[in-house]
């Protein structure tokens, strides 16, 4: 998972530093836009929508504390950074993930952006079980046409031209469609392809194994191989690799 990223603060110097530190530390955020002013911030949070916002307290006009505050909506995390630590106080209640101090260090930068990493993965997993409750999948068989849940899917299974589903009861499909095609319609239900036969559903993961030959062993305990493109689609998503 790559996090789209916003720097406001009012310090070029500090804008580039952040960058370059970023890129040095091989962190999984994109820096999308920059402002150099709480203004500008607010019209590139609207417009850039990002994942993770670093945020600079004092700057000319209004502080950065004083314009997130003024966002009712917030679906960004917020890493504040500031040459004082007199804000801690006033960061916490912007509900900011972590705090960093100019001149940020590279460890605690780390960390805080595993912070952000974490508590992505955690809204997508809750809003993943949340969408697929009462969501369902249409599947084509030779007899006719089943509705599934798609909280119910555990894995899917290439077999040439068809597909076999397997279900958290224990159950299985033979669909009369390629699996890419259920790849297409089942990615924002949370399902990943780990292999070019296998897509499995994040939610019912049990186990992993590491190693050359690595496999998952999913909630009906069947085993599924992770191909190294798989592997890292994985941990994009789940950051368990």
């Amino acid at each position: 998972m790559i996090l789209k990223a916003l720097i406001i603060d009012d310090q070029q110097h500090f804008i580039d530093m952040l960058i370059d530190t970023c890129k040095v530390a091989k962190l999984p955020v994109t820096v999308v836009a920059t402002a150099l002013n709480a203004h500008d911030g607010f019209i590139a949070i609207r417009n850039q929508k990002p994942d993770l916002v670093f945020l600079d307290v004092e700057m000319p006009g209004k502080t950065g504390l004083e314009m997130i505050n003024e966002i009712k909506e917030k679906d960004f995390e917020i890493i504040v950074t500031t040459s004082h630590d007199k804000y801690a106080l006033q960061a916490i209640k912007t509900q900011a993930i972590d705090y960093l101090l100019k001149p940020v260090d590279l460890i605690e930068l780390s960390k805080a952006v595993d912070s952000v990493l974490s508590r992505k993965r955690e809204k997508l997993m809750h809003t993943t079980v949340q969408h697929t409750d009462y969501k369902k999948l249409t599947v084509s068989t030779s007899d006719g046409m089943l509705f599934i849940e798609i909280g119910k899917l555990v894995r899917l299974e290439a077999d040439n031209v068809y597909t076999t589903i397997y279900c958290i009861d224990g159950s299985k499909v033979i669909a009369s469609k390629p699996l890419k095609d259920f790849d297409e319609r089942l990615q924002s239900y949370g399902f990943v392809r780990v292999h070019k036969s296998h897509l499995i559903n994040m939610n019912c993961i049990k186990k992993f194994y590491r190693g050359e030959n690595a496999y998952l062993v999913m909630s009906d305990e069947g085993i599924v191989p992770v191909s190294k493109t798989g592997r890292d689609t994985l941990q994009q998503f789940t950051g368990i690799v």
